[in-house]
C-alpha cells in the first residue's frame, strides 16, 4: 500500500484512482478484517487532511456526537471517503494521501455519476457485512457524499441507517442539532 507520506496521483480518468490496486487492497482488507467495536457507527465525510480524524471538521462533528454519547466504546467513528468508501477509524492511518473531492467537478471531471455508483457498491458491501452489528449507522455529510449515502440506503433498505442532515441544512449548525437530537432519541436520552 502506498504510505501515508506518499501522494497518489491519477490520470485524466478519476476512476483510475478508485481502481488503484493499493486502494482495492485496503478495501478488501477492511471487508475481511474489520471488527466492529461500538453500538453506534457514525460515518463522517472524509477530509483533505489525513488521517481523517485530525481534520477540524471531523473533530467538530465527532465532538458534537460525543456531547450526547460520552461513554467510551458506545460510539464508533468511520469516514466516507470519495475513493475508498467507508473507512473505519482504525484503518484511517492506512489511507494514502490523495487530491480528490467528490463534491468538486475539477476532481470528478464529469464522471461523478460513475464514481458515485462505484462508491455505492463499496458502501453496500461494507454495510451488508457490518451494518447489522450496530444498533444504528448514522451518516453525516453533504452534497454528493450525502447523495451517495442516500443511494446506498435506498438500495439496501435497512432500518438502522440514517443519512443526515436533511438536504440543504448546514453541517455546522442545523445539521449538528439534527445529529445530536437523533443520537439522543436512539440512546433514549
Amino acid at each position: 500500500m502506498t504510505s501515508n507520506k506518499e501522494h497518489m496521483r491519477f490520470s485524466l480518468n478519476p476512476l483510475d484512482l478508485l481502481r488503484n490496486p493499493g486502494v482495492e487492497k485496503l478495501i478488501k482488507e477492511i471487508l475481511d478484517t474489520y471488527v466492529p467495536k461500538g453500538e453506534f457507527l457514525l460515518i463522517l465525510p472524509c477530509s483533505a487532511r489525513k488521517p481523517y480524524g485530525t481534520s477540524p471538521s471531523q473533530r467538530l462533528y465527532w465532538q458534537a456526537a460525543r456531547q450526547v454519547i460520552i461513554e467510551e466504546g458506545i460510539l464508533e467513528r468511520a469516514s466516507l471517503s470519495g475513493i475508498y468508501g467507508i473507512v473505519p477509524a482504525c484503518f484511517e492511518d492506512r489511507v494514502a494521501s490523495y487530491d480528490f473531492n467528490l463534491n468538486r467537478s475539477r476532481f470528478t471531471r464529469g464522471m461523478h455519476r460513475e464514481i458515485m455508483e462505484l462508491l455505492v457498491e463499496r458502501i453496500c458491501c461494507f454495510l451488508t457485512r457490518y451494518g447489522s452489528c450496530f444498533q444504528a449507522v448514522i451518516s453525516y455529510g453533504r452534497e454528493r457524499y450525502w447523495e451517495t449515502m442516500q443511494m446506498a440506503a435506498h438500495r439496501l433498505q435497512i432500518d438502522n441507517l440514517w443519512v443526515l442532515p436533511r438536504k440543504g441544512a448546514s453541517l455546522r449548525k442545523e445539521g449538528l442539532d439534527e445529529l445530536q437530537k437523533l443520537l439522543n432519541r436512539l440512546t433514549g436520552k
